[in-house]
């Protein structure tokens, strides 16, 4: 099937039916607005120094879509794309109904990045985290990525996830899931803690006390790096499959309410959803929190409850049959599906792939970015809603 590619159609990507016919190798409604896109090609310029020229590489294509939840009275999402780290980068803050593009510093790099932070409590902790985020990552952890982005996905490597969950944690469909204490995982650890440790301080001088929960990728070449703390959620669309790129922290978790437990904390499941309790005095709470890890939450933070500490998840894609992945915060994961997303970003493809004129992926990011916050608003979510698309484009 043809989809459209970096110079107008290219016919040799194929979205495989539900048949399985391509194996893998190894309520009110809210409107729909403030979608922007980001394009950006990987920088391959390195790539000659160390694999072979036809190396595959793909172009990749952001678009998101953000919208406030109908009980909310600001949207406390953010979302950053960065079409390239040495270039700026184009952070989504909304203001009301009103919406604001704040142009970041420029970092010397040239890896094609993106992040969701999904707010509660106020949004001063993740408008500070989307104004940050690529400060952390520093000239050292370019250094270290642009080495990564050399490798080339040779025979069973290719495809397979290695993740730093916990041994049981969670039951991946994904072969060659493995647990690693990386040099990418300290990466993402000192990231996450210097940008805890800034919304702490901000709070310990405002008062303010809201958090945010933090997921972010990295592509370099053919490797995807997924950083995770919070239930925002990370997915890859592998032909016709949804293969999960994180783990949900909730406080329902097994191993997460294990841990709260161990540090004194109390977890119910009350008001629908399993929650972390404050302690106040005399036995009674006073806070409740449906996360177990994230940034900011300075009074949970202060009695061990949260962390900040975020799990990473790294797969060599797979050319022609990895074509998207999607990071989006529980506005949409609490009420559709896994493979109900990756079914309608296909059925996006598949739309454009029939129309006569020449398309650019850009609109069809942008497209299946919208077509999802719809999906979930279809679906009864009240929630902030957050959508970031990333397609990859391999070339003829």
């Amino acid at each position: 099937m043809a989809i459209p590619g970096r110079k107008g159609w290219f016919k040799n990507v194929r979205i495989p039916s539900n048949d399985g016919t391509i194996v893998p190798q190894r309520k009110v409604l809210v409107p729909i607005q403030h979608c922007q896109i980001a394009c950006s090609a990987v920088d391959e310029s390195h790539l000659n120094k160390t694999s072979s020229p036809s190396a595959p590489c793909a172009i990749v294509y952001q678009g998101f879509s953000s919208v406030k939840g109908l009980l909310k009275s600001e949207n406390q999402d953010r979302v950053v794309a960065i079409q390239n780290l040495s270039r700026q980068s184009q952070i989504l803050s909304h203001n009301g109904s009103s919406s604001q593009f704040k142009i970041g510093e420029a970092v010397n790099s040239g890896f094609v990045f993106g992040a969701v932070f999904d707010g509660h409590g106020g949004s001063s902790a993740s408008t500070h985290a989307a104004e940050r985020i690529q400060h952390m990552v520093s000239d050292d952890h370019h250094v270290m990525l642009k080495g990564l982005a050399d490798v080339e996905c040779v025979g069973e490597d290719c495809g397979a996830l290695r993740s730093s969950w916990p041994a049981q944690p969670y039951d991946s469909s994904a072969e060659g899931t493995s647990s690693s204490d990386s040099l990418e995982l300290s990466m993402w650890r000192e990231a996450f803690s210097r940008l805890d440790a800034e919304i702490l301080d901000r709070s310990r001088d405002s008062g303010v006390l809201d958090g945010a929960t933090a997921l972010a990728a990295i592509h370099a070449g053919q490797l995807l790096t997924v950083a995770n703390a919070g239930d925002s959620r990370a997915l890859l669309g592998r032909g016709s499959k949804a293969l999960r790129l994180t783990r949900d922290h909730t406080p329902g978790d097994k191993y997460e309410r294990a841990r709260i437990e161990s540090a004194g904390g109390t977890v119910r499941h009350l008001k629908g959803a399993w929650r972390v309790l404050l302690p106040f005095d005399e036995g009674k709470f006073v806070k409740l929190c449906a996360t177990s890890r994230g940034l900011g939450d300075r009074d949970y933070k202060e009695e061990g409850l949260l962390i900040c500490e975020p799990e990473v998840t790294s797969v060599m894609l797979q050319p022609h049959l990895d074509t998207f992945s999607v990071l989006a915060s529980d506005g949409l994961w609490a009420f559709v599906e896994d493979q109900q997303v990756v079914d309608m970003v296909n059925k996006v493809i598949a739309e454009f792939s029939q129309m006569t004129m020449a398309v650019n992926m850009q609109a069809v990011a942008k497209e299946a970015a919208r077509k999802l916050v719809r999906l979930a608003l279809d679906h009864g979510s009240v929630d902030d809603i957050t959508v970031l698309v990333h397609l990859y484009d391999w070339g003829p």
